[in-house]
């Protein structure tokens, strides 16, 4: 027998002697030896020692002749069952795939088993990480876990009857039974230490800018909601002799990083015994997620720093903060803490990180698993029933909407919206020219923002009888901000950029120029002569 090219080619030996190719895995445990003594039989007996492939390690064979006679059919049998047994593990072993972008991490009271959502459905897993348990499997999305006191529950919010409502389960998974039915939907903080309430937030007001209150519900029955004061607050924990509440307010958004002024994010302690309110940091930079230590003496909170965000333990009562941990790659957020305060887990980028308080060690990584076994929502049907934004002829008899982040022309008498088929975009800002031939937005791809004008495929009919469009690209900037507002004699536009630096330029793009900077966007127009900006 000769190997040429990996392919194993039968001698002349082979094909007169009528002996056969046989397959089997290569380095697991039994075979080589029972290949090594059929090797030494085959050589007493005129035959062929076995050769090895050039296969890949993971999947390399070894091949031998044999005779189809009893000895030799049963060894054979023998290897080829354990083939298939090693062929079969190793399937199992590849379809183990690694979870990232892990939500709303919780601990059990001891520390010892983590909770937390993803792929819109409730898992479990050893602090240490492995192969995450699922325990919960919902067309609807079941997020924010929270273990009760005693670990024997786990309360988390799900959409599946409509609005977020709170439902509890078993902590080892099981029949979730559901806590609220308010239509205005809740948000889950956690529990309250005795474990027969739990601390949420909802909006029973209009929905302004700070319209979320603190409510107590009941965890053992459906009674009213009890509101704890009135007025706003986010990220909520009861202190461990429930009678302080940790929270907070203000604040940008969670992802804006850098940010410093009076609208930094600010950690206050309520008191619920004495009604009184207590701001104990004062920053010009974020504290976000505050937790309280066990002992309710301090607590732990994220802090922006200039350059990264930390993990801060302060003192109540030395009024001292100790950074504990600095994350200079990316923010620390989503952290919670077990009640024994054996183990702080947050997240940074992807991935999960477990911190030990009294280790003082770097945080790990918590490696997370799944056997890939889990429901994908291949294809999504959307039905879109609103529009955004729009702009209409001058005529008035056709309109341009955007629905969905998309573009869409009709006419105002048929009604019946045509796609304006884009590369894969998001698009806004629609404005048609002054003559009508050509719609203007703002065209969102690969992370710019750019100026797109369309025209239509077939000039001679209108809009909404066309069923093909052309895309032209007229700016380079990567930063318009919009929207595009037109000179009353149609030979130049003008447009924001960056934070809210107005622009003018020729209507096709060129020559463009600034005339205008500022750090807020403004809304602008053109006087009738075209000569003044206001």
């Amino acid at each position: 027998m000769s190997l040429a090219s990996g392919k194993v080619v039968p001698t002349r030996t082979d094909r007169r002697d009528r002996r056969r190719l046989f397959p089997c895995p290569e380095n697991t445990s039994g075979i080589n030896s029972a290949l090594s003594d059929q090797s030494s039989r085959w050589a007493e007996q005129g035959g062929s020692p076995p050769v090895r492939s050039t296969l890949p390690s993971h999947a390399r064979i070894a091949w031998a002749t044999y005779a189809p006679t009893g000895d030799r059919m049963n060894c054979c049998r023998r290897i080829l069952l354990l083939a298939c047994l090693v062929a079969l593990s190793a399937g199992q072993a590849r379809a183990r795939e690694a979870i990232r972008l892990a939500n709303s991490p919780t601990l059990s009271p001891d520390g010892k088993i983590l909770a937390f959502e993803w792929n819109g459905d409730i898992w479990s897993v050893p602090v240490n990480g492995g192969e995450a348990k699922q325990l919960t499997s919902h067309a609807g999305r079941d997020a924010q876990p929270r273990f009760s006191p005693d670990g024997k529950e786990l309360a988390f919010v799900s959409d599946r009857a409509g609005d977020p409502q709170v439902f509890v389960m078993p902590a080892a998974g099981g029949v979730p039974r559901q806590l609220t039915y308010h239509s205005g939907g809740y948000t889950l903080n956690g529990w309250a230490p005795d474990g027969q309430s739990l601390l949420v937030n909802a909006s029973r007001d209009h929905h302004w800018r700070w319209a979320e209150r603190f409510f107590t519900i009941s965890s053992k029955q459906r009674w009213p909601e009890k509101l704890i004061f009135d007025d706003y607050g986010r990220d909520g924990s009861l202190s461990p002799d429930g009678k302080k509440l940790l929270f907070t307010r203000e604040g940008e958004v969670w992802w804006r990083k850098g940010y410093h002024g009076s609208r930094a994010c600010q950690v206050w302690i309520y008191d619920l015994q004495n009604k009184t309110f207590t701001r104990p940091i004062e920053s010009d930079r974020d504290c976000r997620y505050p937790l309280w230590r066990p002992d309710g003496k301090a607590f732990y909170y994220v802090a922006a720093q200039k350059g990264y965000t930390a993990l801060v333990e302060y003192d109540l009562e030395t009024k001292t903060g100790k950074e504990l941990y600095k994350a200079v790659d990316d923010l620390i957020v989503q952290p919670c803490i077990s009640a024994d305060g054996s183990q702080i887990v947050f997240r940074q980028l992807f991935d999960l990180y477990r911190y030990s308080p009294q280790a003082r060690e770097a945080p790990r990584k918590i490696d997370l698993v799944h056997n890939g076994d889990v429901r994908t929502e291949r294809k999504e049907k959307r039905t879109l029933t609103t529009a955004s934004e729009a702009a209409f002829t001058r005529d008035g008899l056709e309109i341009a909407f955007i629905a969905g982040g998309q573009l869409y022309v009709m006419d105002t008498e048929l009604r019946e919206p045509v796609h304006v088929k884009m590369a894969p975009a998001h698009v806004r800002n629609p404005v048609f020219s002054p003559t009508g031939d050509a719609i203007y937005c703002i065209y969102d791809a690969n992370g710019k923002s750019d100026i797109a004008v369309v025209q239509k495929g077939e000039t001679a009919r209108h809009w909404f009888q066309n069923t093909s469009f052309k895309t032209t690209r007229i700016s380079n900037a990567g930063d318009v901000a919009g929207p595009v507002r037109f000179t009353p004699d149609g030979k130049s536009i003008a447009y924001l950029r960056d934070k809210g630096n107005l622009w003018i330029s020729d209507a096709n793009g060129k020559n463009p120029r600034q005339v205008l900077k500022s750090w807020n966007r403004p809304d602008f127009d053109f006087s009738p002569d075209g000569k003044w900006l206001v």
